[in-house]
């Protein structure tokens, strides 16, 4: 299965600026970016489809806000829009189509071209064919092909893996203000790969990518902010972050963002309003948003008690493996709390969270007589 992370670098006449012919376009105002797709403009469509798909390698969910941009500006016959749902929907027969049309382009060193042609590549598998793109790319000083270098350089795709190689590509990129390829150097900082581990700078690079309405460096600057390790804490500033992502449809953010507002951190109390964002993150598959969302159920917080409502988020978040939620689903098996009463599952439950190192749910195993078993199949969404 294809990691898809699209590079993203949006680009508006009046609002950016450029290093040079080859630089990725620094977008100063994201937020004049989305009021051109609105108003119609098919390349304001693309660009944001492009930013909003960048990091489904984190945040899977996030791609359905993009795709629905590309689509727009496919209808109005973007071309490179068109590539980009080819790509994302690994659709083989526009690949087919489109891809005369882009070597041609190619021919005539359009760097567009080159990249489309090396995802197209990635697409398929051809990994070495992919890189061969990326690199020639990059010899002509596109922050593009510089990112996608690094990228295949960090996990080893159609390149010998090599960490180092791929910082150094990054850094390349992302002095041009490539904004997904300051994100990735900043995620080579906070994880000492390819370079000695530095949350401050990691934090340094998250800040311009999240600046360019970089969803995922949003998220991981607001969990910075929150955790208060290499930055000091400031709950406001986490807010801040979490709700610029929260809102371009980040499921980890929106879940934070109800956490921020369950506990009054950074901004006034509000369980309704940590019910809606836990409501929005739940319904895009985040396990702990299920789980958050369970536990308010439960408590009667923010919304009426209803035991039932718990037990099904509970449900979902289990079966997607949050261990606090199996936990919790045990707790009702065993006690028939909103769910018929079924010693059996109960143990199962608790097996699956205590094997995730759940110290609460091992407590409770060793109140069984019988060591439960895990059952032959348990459904996992992926």
């Amino acid at each position: 299965m294809l990691i898809m992370c699209l590079a993203a670098y949006p680009v508006n006449a009046a609002a950016s600026q450029s290093a040079g012919k080859n630089a990725a376009p620094v977008f100063k105002d994201p937020g004049a970016l989305e009021a051109l797709a609105e108003q119609g403009d098919a390349e304001a469509q693309y660009l944001l489809g492009r930013r909003n798909m960048a990091l489904i390698v984190f945040d899977a969910q996030n791609c359905r806000a993009g795709l629905e941009w590309l689509a727009r500006a496919a209808k109005q016959k973007h071309f490179y829009a068109r590539c980009l749902l080819a790509v994302a929907g690994n659709n083989e027969a526009a690949k087919l189509a489109l891809q005369e049309e882009l070597n041609v382009l190619n021919a005539r060193e359009k760097s567009e071209a080159l990249l489309y042609l090396g995802l197209f590549a990635l697409s398929d598998n051809n990994e070495q064919e992919a890189f061969a793109h990326f690199a020639q790319l990059a010899r002509q000083g596109h922050s593009d092909g510089w990112f996608w270098s690094g990228f295949m350089y960090a996990y080893g795709r159609g390149v010998a893996k090599d960490e180092r190689m791929a910082v150094e590509c990054y850094q390349k990129a992302a002095m041009q203000g490539n904004a997904e390829a300051q994100f990735w150097l900043g995620f080579m900082y906070a994880n000492g790969r390819g370079i000695a581990q530095d949350e401050r700078r990691a934090a340094e690079w998250y800040q311009k990518a999240a600046e360019q309405g970089d969803v995922a460096a949003q998220y991981n600057l607001g969990t910075l902010y929150e955790n208060g390790r290499s930055l000091a804490r400031d709950d406001r500033k986490a807010v801040e972050w979490y709700q610029k992502a929260a809102v371009q449809g980040s499921a980890p953010a929106q879940n934070n963002l109800g956490g921020m507002y369950a506990r009054g951190h950074g901004v006034a109390k509000d369980e309704r309003k940590a019910v809606e964002w836990y409501q929005k993150a739940a319904a895009l598959g985040n396990a702990a948003a299920q789980n958050n969302l369970g536990t308010m159920y439960a408590r009667g917080r923010g919304v009426a008690q209803d035991e039932r409502k718990a037990v099904e988020w509970y449900q979902k978040a289990a079966e997607l493996g949050d261990a606090d939620a199996q936990f919790e689903l045990g707790g009702r098996c065993l006690t028939g709390r909103g769910v018929a009463r079924d010693e059996r599952k109960a143990g199962e439950w608790f097996l699956e969270a205590a094997e995730q190192g759940h110290e609460d749910a091992q407590k409770a195993l060793d109140g069984f007589a019988t060591r439960p078993q895990k059952p032959r199949a348990r459904f996992r969404a992926h």
